[in-house]
């Protein structure tokens, strides 16, 4: 009876990040996949910003799925903005990045991952990089607790990790409470930084969804200081085939930059993803039986 409950948990939550795109399933996605993005973001302080991003992931083949080449192009401000919690920084201008790269899948199966990434931001600098990552999965009654940590050395950062701590609670079959830490510390970063969120998701019969969250972002140097205080409602919906997705998202932001003034937000995105990745990538039996493992 345990065992089923926590398949049955492992289950729900493995659906929902993998039609919301979350990066505990994104980071470890292993076969050959398209995705396209594009939208619009309107803010109070930023006005009307453009949201494009591109990113290919090809399974090698005769690898058994151990071998990924990986290629992403997003707009460099974005990033910028979105990993504050990074250290990182820049200029407000309108660049954009590009990275390659290989990904090795050292053992993979139904309760852990090990992979090792080895590439090079190419525009608009080179940058080289290199990534250990790992997680487990581990069912604790009726919760799901999945750590998972990143060593890194990055030309720009140096070496760093960074350190993320989920907590799952099903409501009902259709819907689950999150409670995520992550903490980031490299040699340029300012200090220990720090993602605080707790959110609510929910799909509705692999074709539609919401998701809610509320979220803090700090550093601890000069002095310990919130970055931001945020909170977000964004619905995704399935609207052609397996592959054409549509999303609608607001926010709204109390950046320290701002003297914590709100910021509110809105934006509207198109995704074409091919390689189903609307479902779960395996079911758990499958999985099971197929362990990419050394």
């Amino acid at each position: 009876m345990h065992g089923s409950a926590s398949a049955a948990l492992i289950d729900l939550s493995t659906r929902i990040d993998t039609f919301f795109v979350d990066p505990n399933i994104d980071e470890t996605f292993n076969r050959t996949r398209l995705r396209l993005r594009g939208g619009v973001d309107y803010s109070k302080s930023d006005g009307l910003s453009f949201l494009p991003r591109l990113s290919l992931n090809f399974d090698l083949p005769r690898t058994r799925r151990r071998f990924n080449l990986f290629f992403t192009r997003d707009q460099a401000e974005e990033e910028e903005k979105a990993s504050t919690i990074l250290g990182t920084g820049g200029e407000d201008e309108l660049k954009f990045n590009l990275r390659s790269g290989l990904r090795y899948i050292i053992s993979q199966s139904p309760s852990h991952n090990l992979q090792w990434s080895i590439g090079s931001k190419l525009v608009p600098e080179v940058e080289p990089f290199t990534e250990l990552r790992g997680n487990l999965i581990i069912p604790l009654d009726n919760w799901l607790f999945r750590p998972t940590q990143f060593l890194f050395w990055r030309e720009n950062e140096k070496f760093g990790e960074t350190t993320r701590l989920d907590f799952d609670y099903p409501v009902g079959k259709t819907a689950r409470v999150r409670w995520r830490f992550e903490g980031t510390f490299s040699q340029s970063s300012d200090g220990f930084n720090t993602l605080v969120e707790t959110s609510y998701a929910r799909q509705f019969k692999m074709q539609r969804g919401f998701q809610m969250a509320l979220r803090t972002q700090s550093r601890t140097r000069p002095d310990h200081d919130v970055v931001v205080y945020q909170a977000t409602i964004d619905w995704r919906q399935l609207i052609y085939q397996d592959w054409l997705f549509f999303e609608a998202g607001t926010r709204l932001s109390f950046p320290e930059d701002d003297d914590y003034m709100v910021d509110p937000a809105v934006s509207v995105v198109l995704e074409v993803n091919f390689g189903n990745f609307s479902r779960p990538q395996a079911s758990e039996r499958q999985r099971q039986a197929d362990p990419v493992a050394p």
